[in-house]
């Protein structure tokens, strides 16, 4: 009896084993069948690649607005950040002391030209005088040579007048170029000292120029690639590039 329940025993397991593997058929049949896959054509069409760099960007143009003359600031006519055209107002110096030398220096010319004329009324009697063996060729030479220095003196009279009126013309201080000034460097009412005193300064951003700093591999990298040679700095010309 125990032999017969040995051998049930071991046929259940093999019937067990066979419908296992049996199994497993079936499943690894269903595992190996093909799945269904998506396909795509690749698009071709141009790419630009950008590099980002963090950069200052500051005007190619500007100028330093200073007096020509000393005196008190006594206007300001701009406000800070405002654009100005060439030849707009700016500041305005007392013009009151240049205007006093002015007056002063047609004054001189007045009576230089008077000693002019009288220099020229002795000539001509010098001469006549000679002519009649009045008076001496030393004499006449004299005459002549007084004419050539009140000549001279007023030369140096209307030169004098030349130099006050473009004194007085720079207490009128203008915007020698268009573009956006910045704020006063002075108040109204201080001292402005000639040639030294900044009082604003104008920027042409027309024209801007990016400060930037890039790694040597990406410098060798546009080097490689052609870049500077496309970049023309006298005609500002060259590859587009994009501030944010």
């Amino acid at each position: 009896m125990m032999k017969n329940t040995n051998k049930t025993i071991i046929m259940l397991a093999v019937c067990a084993i066979i419908c296992g593997c049996s199994d497993d058929g079936k499943k690894g049949n269903i595992a190996m069948q093909p799945e269904e896959v998506a396909v795509a054509l690749p698009i071709v069409k141009p790419i630009e690649e950008w590099d980002d760099y963090t950069a200052r960007i500051e005007a190619a143009k500007s100028v330093e607005i200073r007096a020509r003359v000393s005196g008190y600031l006594t206007k300001i006519n701009f406000s800070e950040g405002q654009m100005v055209k060439e030849g707009d107002l700016l500041f305005i110096i007392d013009p009151r002391p240049y205007e006093a030398k002015v007056m002063s220096a047609k004054a001189k010319i007045k009576e230089v030209e008077a000693r002019l004329a009288l220099a020229k009324s002795n000539v001509a009697r010098a001469e006549n005088m000679y002519k009649s063996t009045v008076i001496s060729k030393e004499e006449l030479d004299t005459r002549r040579a007084e004419l050539l220095a009140q000549e001279a003196s007023l030369a140096s009279a209307k030169a004098e007048l030349r130099d006050a009126e473009l004194n007085l013309e720079f207490t009128h201080i203008i915007a020698p170029v268009s573009g956006r000034v910045s704020e006063a460097m002075l108040d109204e009412g201080n001292l402005v000292t000639a040639d030294s005193s900044l009082l604003t300064t104008i920027e042409k951003n027309d024209i801007v120029q990016a400060y930037f700093e890039a790694s040597e591999r990406d410098i060798v990298g546009y080097d490689e690639i052609g870049l500077f040679g496309k970049i023309d700095q006298k005609s500002l010309w060259g590859p587009k590039w994009s501030f944010v």
